[in-house]
């Protein structure tokens, strides 16, 4: 990383069905997670990233004893190819959207939508 640079690293969404979750965001983004063994007694599925350097953040979906999902203030945004195609599995397995394709000058377009356990969730695309 270079001075002066900001880059976000790695990202959690709480929910608390684990299972359920996992499958939603399988089929919304077409992928498989991981389960992530920990010995903190918080269970986790671990999105697919880059292996070695990458470009982009890490994270997964975390569930343990005192974590509530839903009503966070933290906006993560996922970069797709096609925003609209996955705002379309988005409804097909249970989710809302919050804010349609949205544009957003230079930066391309952006899209909101809460899943199962109520996290707000973005979507951006440069197409």
């Amino acid at each position: 990383m270079k001075k002066n640079q900001v880059v976000v690293s790695w990202f959690e969404i709480v929910v608390e069905n684990l299972e359920k979750s996992k499958i939603f965001y399988e089929n919304i983004f077409q992928v498989k997670l991981e389960s992530l063994d920990n010995s903190s007694g918080i269970k986790m599925y671990i999105f697919p990233g880059y292996k070695g350097k990458h470009h982009g953040a890490m994270g997964a979906l975390i569930s343990g004893k005192n974590l509530k999902s839903g009503n966070n203030s933290v906006t993560i945004y996922f970069e797709c190819l096609n925003l609209e195609e996955e705002l379309s599995r988005v409804k097909k397995n249970g989710g809302k959207v919050l804010i349609p394709k949205t544009g957003v000058g230079e930066h391309g377009f952006i899209a909101h939508f809460l899943d199962l356990e109520g996290n707000k969730i973005g979507l951006q695309s440069i197409m």
